[in-house]
């Protein structure tokens, strides 16, 4: 792949690719700035998910879900919201309406059909065992971000293809040759993509930041999608083994490690976590 181009004619190419990604549903967005408000109670929440019927039986359904593990049968959003909490609830609402946008192959990124959506819910059930056990709290933000992280390499893959590039290229991280190659990388066009779409700027934030938390608003939430993308590969890599004997993610992420005061003994625990959730189907 040669680089005699235009990068930030590209760049606008780009940008006007991602303009034409069908947004979330209205309803999705305004709960989601709903659920950012930290004033808003049971009541409120309920209130904006009953406006979209298939929203309020995705709820229900994620809530009665094995994931949750509840005692009794969920049958009002607000107990719902109750049991799940805010950043759960949103990632559980989103999830639903980007199944099958992340569903297609994605050959110039390596990724057979399904595999995108795969890695997406990895992370996101990752980001949830991260902030289930780190003792820094990284805030509501991360769940979805972790969900949406890889969410532009639908754009990207129609200006990039892996395959054909020089392999002294293959030494370099995804993010570096994406911006040499597009002035852009997924990162930053994810959260350029997600802004438009009406989500809260802390998720976008930790989209644009996850593979650099530091230059985030909000660097434990950036941290947290790092490890939790980091975890989401071992894991995937491990399917039918222990994570634990896969571990050569984590110097890629020791510092963020580092910043929500986890260790390596904790990466294991995690990784080992994720695997039984996503061995359990959930």
């Amino acid at each position: 792949m040669t680089t005699d181009v235009d990068t930030q004619l590209l760049r606008l190419r780009l940008l006007r690719s991602a303009e034409e990604l069908t947004p979330l549903p209205a309803a999705v967005t305004h709960l989601a700035q709903v659920l950012h408000d930290p004033d808003t109670g049971p009541d409120e929440v309920a209130d904006a998910i009953h406006k979209d019927p298939v929203l309020t039986a995705t709820v229900l359904r994620e809530a009665n879900s094995s994931w949750v593990a509840a005692n009794s049968a969920i049958e009002t959003v607000e107990r719902a919201f109750i049991l799940l909490g805010r950043a759960r609830l949103l990632m559980l609402s989103i999830k639903g309406h980007v199944n099958e946008r992340l569903q297609p192959a994605l050959p110039q990124y390596g990724m057979a059909k399904g595999e995108l959506w795969q890695h997406s819910v990895v992370s996101a059930t990752a980001a949830s065992v991260v902030r289930d056990t780190a003792n820094a709290d990284p805030g509501g933000a991360a769940l979805t971000a972790a969900l949406l992280h890889d969410l532009s390499k639908l754009v990207l893959c129609d200006y990039i293809d892996f395959r054909q590039l020089d392999p002294a290229w293959q030494q370099y991280p995804v993010t570096q040759i994406e911006r040499h190659l597009l002035d852009i990388d997924h990162a930053e066009l994810g959260g350029i993509i997600t802004r438009r779409w009406g989500l809260p700027d802390s998720i976008s934030d930790a989209i644009e930041c996850h593979h650099d938390p530091e230059a985030s608003h909000d660097p434990l939430a950036a941290h947290t999608v790092a490890i939790a993308d980091a975890i989401a590969h071992d894991v995937l890599d491990n399917l039918d083994g222990d994570p634990e004997v896969s571990g050569q993610r984590i110097n890629a992420v020791a510092d963020s490690l580092d910043a929500l005061e986890l260790s390596g003994t904790s990466w294991h625990t995690m990784a080992r976590r994720t695997l039984e959730i996503v061995a359990a189907g959930d």
